[in-house]
């Protein structure tokens, strides 16, 4: 894969967020009875596909989707690059709470839209074991909503659970989020592709924005 190849051997590939692990049996299974057809044509995505992200986000998460609200993209780089091109207009602004996944950024700047960083608040926090703390950090609503309420600010990228500080969002600062967003005329897109990473049934459980 790239993450072993784009270095010399003997170099340890922490700089990519691909891990090595064995896909399920089953798809590989699948794949490999679907290769042994010759004929490589064009394919559409069956309706049960819809049905069963719609099934997980309900089982998992307890949010209920329409399959008629699904559309597929080929990766998270590339909504998130049609959403701002869809969203917002050249010479628009863009928010974003940092450090942040960096293709985010360069979507912004490299689609003709200004970037408008909020810097994300470190904080010691309990780390659970007693004595410890843990470097975490939290949104800053003051400097955020300065952000937002630039005339020329018309959409929030969000990571949730965000990446790369591993944060997750509690119910509250999403809240406060929705609200300021909805004060300021601010839509919101929220790259949650990690949403599963995170311990379920916990206080650190991931709420879709």
């Amino acid at each position: 894969s790239l993450k072993w190849a784009r270095y010399p051997p003997g170099t340890i590939p922490m700089w990519v967020a691909d891990m090595d692990l064995a896909v399920p049996s089953a798809i590989s299974e699948a794949v490999q009875q679907r290769a042994k057809h010759p004929v490589f044509g064009y394919t559409v995505f069956p309706f049960s596909l819809k049905r069963a992200i719609c099934d997980w986000a309900q089982r998992r998460h307890n949010w209920h989707v329409e399959p008629q609200w699904l559309s597929f993209a080929p990766g998270v780089v590339p909504a998130f690059n049609v959403a701002i091109h869809a969203l917002t207009q050249p010479g628009d602004k863009v928010a974003v709470l940092v450090p942040l996944y960096y293709p985010m950024c360069w979507a912004v700047s490299e689609n003709g839209r200004r970037l408008l960083r909020s810097p994300l608040i470190e904080r010691q926090v309990p780390s659970g074991n007693v004595g410890e703390t843990m470097l975490s950090y939290e949104i800053d609503f003051v400097d955020l909503e300065k952000k937002l309420a630039d005339p020329k600010c018309r959409l929030l990228l969000l990571s949730s659970p965000h990446n790369p500080t591993g944060r997750v969002w509690r119910r509250q600062e999403l809240e406060a989020l929705a609200a300021l967003c909805a004060k300021y005329n601010i839509t919101v897109v929220s790259d949650e592709i990690h949403w599963d990473l995170v311990l379920p049934h916990t206080d650190h459980a991931h709420i879709p924005f």
